[in-house]
């Protein structure tokens, strides 16, 4: 977490609910051990890809981020 966490500009907390997140869905697998890690990486990626859309959004269009 650390790691993605410089790589990227993504707050710590979002990182948190995403590795979370990842954690419940790998126990319910057969082998949570084995997934959680790929699945964490993956849920990572996408809480990145989603706040930096987000602050995109404000940059762009300060208002229409107060809309959605």
């Amino acid at each position: 977490m650390a790691e993605f966490s410089e790589s990227y500009e993504i707050s710590e907390r979002l990182l948190q609910l995403a590795v979370q997140e990842a954690e419940a869905i790998a126990w319910g697998t057969e082998y949570p051990h084995l997934v959680f890690p790929a699945l964490a990486m993956e849920k990572m990626r996408v809480a990145a890809n989603w706040q930096e859309r987000q602050e995109m959004i404000r940059r762009v269009n300060p208002t229409m981020a107060f809309a959605a």
